[in-house]
């Protein structure tokens, strides 16, 4: 009986599994902000930004769903610009001396290789 409650316990956990570029594709394709942050109301599972379009001066929110972005969160202060482009699978954070690219990194085998994050000259 303990081999089938093993057995039955790893075909689940193997069956829910996603592939790195599955998770990508959703958390961030088709997904675009240019948001100068006022307000921060994240938590480490989801991301709600408040804040104004630098361009337009518009009011507007970025909201999304999921623990991947919580590096990108906790490095959010009040007065950084966030971008994200559509077609990119990262998010740019300006802050006042330098930048910060976020993005995630799939491995040779479409598995998880972290989050990359690497700073940007100004």
């Amino acid at each position: 009986m303990k081999g089938a409650y093993y057995m039955l316990s790893l075909l689940m956990l193997n069956s829910c599994t996603f592939t790195c570029n599955e998770v990508k594709n959703e958390f961030y394709m088709g997904r675009a902000c240019n948001i100068v942050v006022e307000s921060n109301r994240s938590t480490p599972r989801n991301m709600e930004i408040y804040g104004y379009n630098p361009e337009n001066n518009s009011k507007e929110k970025y909201v999304a769903d999921g623990n991947v972005y919580i590096e990108l969160i906790s490095a959010l202060e009040v007065g950084d610009t966030l971008i994200k482009n559509n077609d990119e699978p990262f998010f740019i954070l300006k802050k006042k001396q330098f930048a910060i690219k976020f993005g995630m990194n799939c491995g040779s085998r479409n598995e998880f290789a972290g989050v990359a994050i690497d700073t940007l000259r100004r």
